[in-house]
């Protein structure tokens, strides 16, 4: 099956697939300049149409290496099915060299991956859809949804993540688990109910200020702010488990990044959006830069 027409099988019932063929090799100039739908059809086939946003590449390869490695696309936001919670996918294409570079230029590009991750929004406070829904409270939440963007770039508030050991994206329900998790613990530095929060250092050059005051800087993180969660079980037993926040990665520019970790107490070892009223069981906060 060619790379163009993978989305495409992966998101079956969204976008009809029509046989397309390869995409014509790519110049990091066309990356650069042709619009983004035109470059969504171009290179994801069918699948494209659900694009509405791109990261460009940098304009040279002294950037980010010999030829243009990587382009991700954005699909338009939308309702994840549970209240209060936006989702997106993102498109990463990774490219090779489709031939010789001429002397002075880089080469022109074919894809050669193509990966997808979910990214999720929390609009509001996660909850489940109950009976008394009606198609008016669906459309609702498509509306807020469909104005959530944007989904890439430096003033987004979506976030990614995935579940440990297995590595597996978040799921709608795991991803609600674990922002009311990140929210829980925050609120309850801000009301003053958390016990002392270990932090650790883990730059060179000394210690940061985030570390001065590990309350204060929980209290002060943003509730819509995480770039990244991941659950993972870090107990004893299977009723313990942990969600890890980094937050977020333009808070201190080229500075360290924050981590969070909240170990908290669930009823049942699988973390979806019907557990009860969350336990916190302690809060970890570190230092450390993050390479994007």
């Amino acid at each position: 099956m060619p790379v163009a027409l993978l989305a495409a099988a992966a998101l079956a019932g969204q976008v009809p697939a029509a046989p397309l063929p390869a995409p014509r090799a790519l110049t990091r100039e066309e990356a650069l300049t042709q619009p983004v739908d035109v470059l969504a059809r171009r290179l994801l086939g069918a699948t494209g149409a659900l694009v509405r946003e791109m990261e460009r590449p940098s304009p040279a390869s002294f950037f980010d290496g010999p030829w243009l490695m990587r382009l991700t696309f954005a699909s338009a936001p939308r309702w994840s099915g549970i209240a209060g919670l936006c989702q997106a996918d993102l498109f990463h294409l990774g490219f090779e060299p489709a031939g010789e570079a001429e002397e002075g230029q880089e080469p022109p590009v074919r894809v050669a991956h193509l990966w997808m991750q979910a990214r999720y929004r929390a609009i509001g406070e996660p909850a489940a859809t109950g009976a008394g829904w009606t198609p008016d409270d669906h459309r609702r939440e498509d509306r807020a949804c469909a104005q959530s963007g944007p989904v890439l770039g430096a003033s987004n508030s979506y976030f990614g993540g995935r579940t440990r050991p297995n590595g597996d994206d978040l799921d709608a329900g795991e991803a609600a688990f674990a922002i009311r998790v990140y929210r829980a613990a925050i609120a309850s530095a801000r009301r003053g109910a958390l016990a002392e929060i270990p932090c650790r250092n883990d730059v060179v050059g000394g210690t940061p200020p985030i570390c001065d005051d590990p309350r204060a800087t929980v209290a002060a993180l943003p509730l819509d702010g995480p770039n990244w969660l991941e659950i993972d079980p870090c107990g004893e037993t299977p009723e313990t488990l942990c969600v890890s926040a980094i937050v977020p990665r333009n808070i201190d520019a080229l500075g360290p990044q924050r981590r969070i970790q909240v170990r908290i107490a669930t009823a049942h070892p699988t973390p979806g959006l019907r557990l009860p009223s969350i336990e916190l069981r302690g809060v970890d906060l570190a230092a450390h830069t993050i390479m994007y």
